[in-house]
C-alpha cells in the first residue's frame, strides 16, 4: 500500500511539471472568432483598449435667417429732372413694381452634404477620448432682376426695364454711366446719377458655411450584456460663416458698361464659438444575427458657448478703386442643445458602420435677416440675434486597431 501511494505522488507530482505556466498579469483568455479576416485590426486583449477612428458622410440643412427685405423696384427716379424737366420724378408703375427681395435668396433651403472625420483612444478602464472635424459644404442662394420684366411688358417710356435702388449718400465716383438714358423732353442721351438707378442687373448672393472642432471624453456609467449608458464631456468649437452679396450693373444706351459701372455690396457674418459640451448617451444591443450584431443609440448633449462675433458691410466699385466699409466686433453667449439617434452595425471585430439622424439647435447667434443697408456713407445694416437650427442625416464606418 505505501508503494502504491509513493507511484501516485510521483505522477501527480510530474504531472503538474508539464502543465503550461500561466501568463502573469493576463486578465482573460481571449477566444479569436471563427473567421479570421486579412485586416491589420483589433486586438487579442480588447480589453486594453486602442486606437480608433472614423468617418461619416453627413447631409445637413441649415437656417437661412435672411428676410423680406425689398432691395429694388422696376422704374428710374429722375433725381434732378434731367429726363422729364421736374426734379424727384418717379418714372414707373404707381405704386412701383418690386423687383427683387433679400429672401429671393433664401431658399427653398437646400441640404448641405458634408463630412465628420475623427480619431480616438480607448483606455482600459473603458473612458475613450476622441477629436472629430465637422464640415459642411458651403450652400449658395441665388436671385437676378434684368431689364426684361415679367411679362416682357416695358410701360411707358420703357420705365419697367429699369430697376432702381434708393441709395443714398455716396460719392460721384458711383454715378454710372453718363448716357445710360434718353431724355424725355429733349430725346438727346442723359445720364442719371448713381449706377443704382435705372440700372439693367441686380443679382444677388448668399452664401453659408459651418465647421465644427470638437474633443469628447466618453466616460461609462453602467454596463451590463446589452445595455450600456456613458457620460460625454469635452472642449467644443463652432463656426458659422454668411455672407450676402448684392451686384448692380448700369448699362449705358449702347448696353454697354465697364468696371466704374458696376456696384458691389457685401455683408459678412462670422460667428466664432468656443466653449464646452456635456451630455449623456446611451446604447441598446438588439441582438445577434449570422450578420453580426445590431444596436441603436441615442445620445443628448447642452453646450455653453461664448460667441465672437465678426460683423462687415461694404460697398465697392467692380474695379475696386473706391469703396467703404464698416466693420465690428461683439460677444454673446450661445446655448446650444444637440440631440442623435443611430442605428449600428457591428459586422467583424474591429470595424462599426452606423447611420442616425441629427439635431442642433444654436441660441443667440448674430444675423442680418435685412442685410442691405441703403445708407452708403453710414453703413448700418441691422445685426439681430437669431436661433439656428440644423438637422440632417449621417452614414459612416469606424476602425478599431
Amino acid at each position: 500500500m505505501r508503494t502504491r501511494s509513493g507511484w501516485l505522488v510521483l505522477l501527480l507530482v510530474a504531472g503538474m511539471a508539464s502543465a503550461p505556466a500561466a501568463v502573469l498579469g493576463q486578465e482573460f483568455q481571449y477566444a479569436p472568432p471563427d473567421t479570421i479576416w486579412p485586416f491589420p485590426l483589433f486586438s487579442n486583449r480588447p480589453a486594453d483598449g486602442g486606437l480608433f477612428v472614423d468617418a461619416e458622410f453627413v447631409y445637413f440643412h441649415q437656417t437661412n435667417p435672411l428676410q423680406h427685405q425689398q432691395i429694388a423696384v422696376r422704374g428710374v427716379q429722375d433725381i434732378f429732372g434731367d429726363i422729364t424737366g421736374v426734379a424727384g420724378t418717379f418714372i414707373g408703375n404707381r405704386p412701383p413694381t418690386p423687383a427683387l427681395f433679400a429672401d429671393d435668396a433664401g431658399g427653398p433651403g437646400t441640404y448641405q452634404p458634408g463630412w465628420r472625420f475623427g480619431v480616438g483612444y480607448r483606455f482600459a478602464n473603458g473612458v475613450s477620448v476622441e477629436g472629430s472635424w465637422l464640415h459642411l459644404a458651403q450652400a449658395r442662394y441665388d436671385a437676378t432682376a434684368t431689364l426684361f420684366p415679367p411679362g416682357l411688358n416695358a410701360g411707358p417710356n420703357q420705365a419697367e426695364t429699369f430697376l432702381f435702388s434708393p441709395v443714398f449718400n455716396f460719392p460721384s465716383d458711383f454715378v454710372g454711366p453718363p448716357d445710360k438714358l434718353l431724355s424725355i423732353t429733349s430725346g438727346l442721351p442723359t445720364g442719371n446719377i448713381g449706377i443704382w438707378d435705372g440700372a439693367s442687373l441686380m443679382q444677388i448672393t448668399f452664401f453659408q458655411r459651418f465647421d465644427e472642432f470638437v474633443l469628447t471624453g466618453r466616460i461609462p456609467v453602467y454596463q451590463d450584456d446589452c445595455w450600456r449608458t456613458y457620460g460625454l464631456i469635452g472642449p467644443q468649437f463652432s463656426w458659422i460663416w454668411e455672407r450676402f452679396r448684392w451686384r448692380t450693373v448700369s448699362e449705358d444706351i449702347f448696353g454697354g458698361s465697364g468696371p466704374d459701372d458696376v456696384a458691389i455690396y457685401s455683408n459678412i457674418v462670422s460667428n466664432r464659438m468656443y466653449g464646452v459640451h456635456a451630455g449623456c448617451g446611451t446604447e441598446w444591443r438588439t441582438g445577434d444575427t449570422p450578420i453580426g450584431t445590431f444596436a441603436i443609440s441615442l445620445d443628448l448633449q447642452a453646450s455653453g458657448l461664448v460667441d465672437i462675433v465678426k460683423e462687415r458691410a461694404k460697398y465697392e466699385r467692380g474695379d475696386r478703386e473706391m469703396s467703404a466699409s464698416r466693420a465690428r466686433k461683439e460677444f454673446t453667449l450661445v446655448p446650444e442643445l444637440e440631440g442623435s439617434i443611430n442605428g449600428w452595425w457591428y459586422p467583424i471585430e474591429g470595424i462599426q458602420l452606423r447611420a442616425g439622424y441629427s439635431l442642433m439647435e444654436f441660441f443667440n447667434t448674430v444675423a442680418s435677416q435685412d442685410p442691405v443697408s441703403f445708407n452708403y456713407g453710414g453703413l448700418d445694416p441691422p445685426w439681430v440675434r437669431v436661433s439656428r437650427f440644423f438637422n440632417g442625416f449621417n452614414c459612416g464606418i469606424a476602425f478599431i486597431f
